[in-house]
C-alpha cells in the first residue's frame, strides 16, 4: 500500500547517501595521499642523484648526474604545484 511507509527505510536511505559521500571523499583523499608519497620518493631520488654526483671522479659524468637530479627535482616541484589546495575551515 502506498500509504504505508517504513520509518527505518527513510533513515536507511539517508545513511546510505552519507556513507556513499564518505566513501567518495575517502577515495579522493587516498589518491591525494598516494600522489604525495610518490612526490616524496621522487624528491628523495633527486637528492640521491645529487649526492652521488659528488662521489664521481669524471667531471662529465658528475655533471650529467647532477643535471639529472636537478631535472627530477624541478619536475617534481612543478608536479606538486598542480596539486589541489585544501582550505581548512
Amino acid at each position: 500500500m502506498p500509504q504505508y511507509r517504513l520509518a527505518a527505510r527513510t533513515g536507511a536511505t539517508r545513511l546510505q547517501a552519507d556513507a556513499d559521500a564518505s566513501a567518495h571523499a575517502a577515495v579522493t583523499n587516498i589518491g591525494r595521499a598516494t600522489d604525495y608519497v610518490i612526490a616524496v620518493v621522487l624528491l628523495a631520488a633527486a637528492l640521491f642523484f645529487a649526492g652521488m654526483s659528488t662521489k664521481l671522479q669524471r667531471p662529465a659524468l658528475r655533471r650529467s648526474l647532477l643535471i639529472f637530479g636537478l631535472i627530477a627535482f624541478l619536475g617534481t616541484v612543478a608536479w606538486i604545484a598542480t596539486f589541489p589546495i585544501s582550505v581548512a575551515v
